[in-house]
């Protein structure tokens, strides 16, 4: 049973109660629990071999970049070490005993029970052999070979290079077909992945722009931002829209009210050029949501095939929903939510679509049960409530904005991702096992430097003898932080 530590919010476990008259002040800094590394502890050279293959291997991998450029066995190379030395340094067993690395693995367990209940047992034990085991290896190479702050912080600013260089290969093997803009070949050459992977990169490529001090670096992070709102709009993906919709406004809410007013100053001036970039005819499809005239459908090409979407994608969602009620357990196996819509439109005597669900909670529902989408969004869960719990504790500090300014970003990164995945079916795929990683790695990383910051900081100057004023008394944080 956990003791009191584990419910306790994390600034309150850094500061004692505060007696009648009296300011809160720093409490005399907790020992570090065994899980969380501490930046003075020696690293060997598996920690440091270990984490230079995870600076290769994230931006290689985040942006597929192997698929243009081949080179034989980096990416295998560079996961090998990463999982090699996190076994070896006991990183890999102590993410496996955290609260995400637990929710991986009963969710991988959902995953196992419905290959043998699967409509096609063979194609279920690919998915999980080559989708769902890599994504979960990718969440051990990421937790176990970041082992400081300053790590994690570099490990950012490879996912920013990441959402760079999708940017780069989409001006050399990128095009447009059919009024979208995706990838030629590859994994991105669907434009609603290229849109959710290039967006996804979007708010680290802002904690490099808000972190660092380095002017051309600054201008390079803002200028692949400008490049990331025009391309994920040229993909012609509503989804895209709507998670950068989303974005702004999470930023909006999380920015003071002086940065609100520099928000609205710069989107005046960025929204007037990324519209004149982006043709007219995928702005009509971005802003289609199944509700056009025949007049319009016969004029635009895309509004006519945007509604065709939108019906299938609602024919698709009812189909899932119904596949999920049917099936409530185990569902009909991983990745065969096609071969049971099929089935279910032979019932009805109409053409079967062969589409996937085109949402990302409904496929781990209809394939995988309903047990297995209750852990999905506890994934989702644990990685708003730490990040939101890790901000508040650092947000009053001003020696702690760094680790303010990575938990806002990372917030915004897993907003994004909940929001696409209502649009795509990103359930087996490895962006929300990386979001947990870094979530988990921020978290255990942070806490030591949050403990040794206040634990340095001078205390507070007394206040007038008497009850404080409702305003200046620490607020109560509504839900405690999660401890491993």
């Amino acid at each position: 049973m956990p003791g009191p530590a584990a419910t306790t919010p994390i600034w309150q476990r850094f500061t004692r109660p505060a007696g009648r008259g009296e300011a809160p002040v720093p409490a005399a800094v907790p020992p570090a629990p065994a899980s969380a590394p501490v930046e003075a502890v020696p690293f060997s050279l598996f920690h440091k071999a270990g984490f230079f293959s995870l600076l290769i291997f994230v931006p290689i991998v985040f942006s597929r970049i192997n698929e243009f450029l081949r080179i034989p066995n980096l990416v295998f190379s560079t996961v090998s070490v990463c999982l090699a030395t996190s076994i070896l340094t006991g990183a890999a067993y102590r993410a496996a005993t955290s609260r995400p690395g637990k929710l991986l693995l009963l969710f991988t367990v959902c995953i196992v029970a419905s290959v043998p209940f699967s409509v096609w047992r063979g194609g279920s034990y690919e998915v999980l052999a080559k989708d769902w085991v890599i994504s979960l290896l990718v969440f051990f190479a990421i937790a176990g070979s970041v082992h400081t702050f300053e790590q994690c912080r570099k490990a950012m600013y490879a996912m920013a290079l990441g959402g760079m260089l999708i940017l780069l290969l989409s001006v050399r093997f990128g095009s447009s077909a059919a009024g979208r803009f995706a990838f030629m070949w590859g994994t991105l050459g669907n434009p609603n992945d290229f849109a959710t992977y290039l967006i996804m990169g979007l708010p680290f490529c802002l904690f490099v722009f808000l972190n660092d001090t380095r002017l051309p670096l600054r201008a390079v992070a803002a200028l692949s931002g400008l490049g990331i709102l025009v391309y994920g709009l040229r993909s012609g993906s509503r989804g895209g829209m709507v998670a950068l919709v989303g974005l702004v406004f999470v930023l909006f809410l999380k920015l003071s009210l002086a940065d609100k007013f520099k928000l609205l100053a710069a989107g005046a001036l960025v929204f007037p050029v990324v519209l004149a970039l982006v043709p007219r005819d995928t702005l009509q499809r971005l802003v289609t949501f199944g509700i056009s005239s025949e007049e319009d459908r016969e004029d635009n090409r895309q509004v006519g095939l945007a509604t065709s979407s939108y019906n299938a994608r609602r024919r698709l969602m009812q189909d899932a929903i119904k596949v999920t009620l049917q099936n409530p357990v185990v569902g009909v196996g991983a990745g065969q939510f096609q071969v049971a819509a099929t089935r279910l439109a032979e019932d009805r005597g109409i053409v079967a679509m062969w589409r996937e669900t085109h949402n990302g909670y409904l496929q781990v529902s209809s394939e995988c049960g309903i047990p297995a989408l209750l852990i999905y969004l506890g994934l989702f869960a644990y990685c708003f409530r730490t990040l939101t719990e890790l901000r508040k504790a650092a947000a009053p500090h001003p020696a702690l904005a760094t680790i303010s300014k990575m938990a806002m970003c990372l917030f915004m990164a897993t907003a994004i991702f909940a929001v696409v995945s209502l649009f795509g079916s990103y359930g087996y795929t490895m962006l929300l096992p990386v979001l947990c990683a870094f979530t988990y790695v921020l978290q255990t990383t942070a806490e030591p430097v949050i403990r040794a910051a206040l634990a340095s900081s001078p205390p507070a100057p007394n206040v007038p003898s008497g009850p404080l004023p409702p305003r200046a008394r620490p607020l109560m944080p509504r839900l405690p932080l999660m401890r491993f």
